[in-house]
């Protein structure tokens, strides 16, 4: 009975913790979330147009394209960063509910097993 108690109460949550860990790690991954937040004003994909000091309407053209470049790829770097935020949270709270449940069903088991001997007697 100790054994079952030890496994239910210590080494199973801390297994559950431990995966749920390592999951996070694969989404922060699989995001690339530290890239983005990194690159998140660069240009997409290193699309710059270089400068060339002909004129000066030249220059706008190219500061113009290059900001253009920028604003698309903050664009589709704040999307992925939000998307990434969303299944953060879905998976923080799956990941906290079933913890919770593998600590709470013993108890649980335990309850309904009372209330149904009540029902029949």
């Amino acid at each position: 009975m100790l054994s079952y108690l030890h496994w239910q109460f210590i080494v199973g949550p801390a297994w559950l913790v431990r995966t749920a860990w390592n999951i996070e790690l694969a989404l922060l991954q699989y995001f690339s979330v530290g890239l983005m937040l990194r690159t998140l004003f660069a240009h997409w994909h290193k699309d710059a147009v270089r400068y060339e000091r002909s004129s000066f309407s030249q220059i706008l053209i190219s500061f113009a394209w290059n900001q253009i470049s920028r604003a698309i790829g903050f664009i589709i770097r704040s999307t992925v960063l939000a998307a990434w935020l969303v299944v953060q949270v879905v998976y923080l709270g799956l990941a906290l509910g079933i913890i919770a449940a593998f600590i709470a069903a013993p108890f649980v088991i335990a309850a309904l097993l009372v209330w149904g001997l009540r029902l029949i007697l």
